[in-house]
């Protein structure tokens, strides 16, 4: 009944663009057979986030069901286009639509260097939230501030990240103003965004049940610290690991 009642609403409004950030549910099909029946509609799908570290591995993610995707940058069209060669998708380079937002000419790194440390992981459970937990210890041992931004569903698909201080509020705001000196992040988006708002970053990606874990476009980049970390005797140690050229590197290629 939900769908023959959109399906009504849209007969009725003849939208030329239909906009969303996903293409996998039923309502996001009757979008994409909606449009294909009434040209010159069309339904654009705004690329919402990076999945694993760059890498696409859910298949309802991969296959498009659109005319139009608005890609961040060019490693993201190389990715749709692996499972979408030869369909009729349009694909265009749009940039994050957030990041659009600021001007990042106006931006600059920290000059000095702090000890407080943000940890913003994706979801994360088992083996990996261990090793992330200990690396935190071993954080705090160096006389570094430890705070983590968990992922939004860390409290339903995940563990919770006890004996550590978890911060709440916009991330975004947080990267804007530099509230923290250096920022810890794994195969999530968080990290590019870390980046684009000129915070200095490390990758920590402890593997898993996925490769992707540890092979991904970041790993590319950015020296995966979880394979050092435990040799850290001092801050200097740490510091040494960021490498804001990498960092700059990796964002050109995934955010035009």
């Amino acid at each position: 009944m939900r769908y023959r009642a959109m399906a009504i609403i849209l007969s009725i409004i003849r939208p030329v663009y239909i906009i969303d950030i996903n293409w996998i549910t039923k309502l996001h099909g009757l979008f994409y057979v909606w449009c294909r029946k009434n040209r010159p509609s069309k339904f654009i799908v705004v690329q919402h986030g990076l999945y694993i570290g760059g890498i696409i591995t859910d298949n309802a993610h991969k296959y498009s069901k659109c005319d139009i995707i608005f890609c961040w940058g060019k490693h993201s069209v190389k990715e749709f286009l692996r499972y979408n060669a030869g369909k009729q998708v349009e694909m265009v380079v749009w940039g994050n639509p957030l990041y659009n937002l600021y001007d990042r000419d106006k931006m600059s790194f920290k000059e000095t260097s702090g000890n407080r440390i943000l940890v913003v992981p994706t979801v994360i459970n088992g083996e990996r939230k261990k090793i992330l937990e200990d690396f935190m210890v071993k954080s705090k041992a160096l006389d570094f501030e430890v705070c983590v931004k968990v992922h939004e569903y860390q409290s339903t698909l995940g563990e919770p990240l006890n004996g550590f201080q978890i911060i709440q509020g916009n991330l975004y705001e947080m990267l804007l103003k530099q509230e923290f000196d250096i920022i810890v992040s794994d195969i999530s988006t968080s990290l590019i965004d870390a980046l684009y708002f000129k915070n200095k970053t490390l990758f920590f990606s402890p593997e898993g049940d996925m490769p992707e874990y540890i092979n991904n476009v970041y790993a590319d980049y950015l020296q995966n610290i979880r394979y050092v970390y435990q040799s850290f005797t001092t801050k200097e140690q740490v510091l040494a690991c960021i490498d804001i050229n990498r960092q700059e590197k990796l964002l050109k290629y995934m955010v035009s």
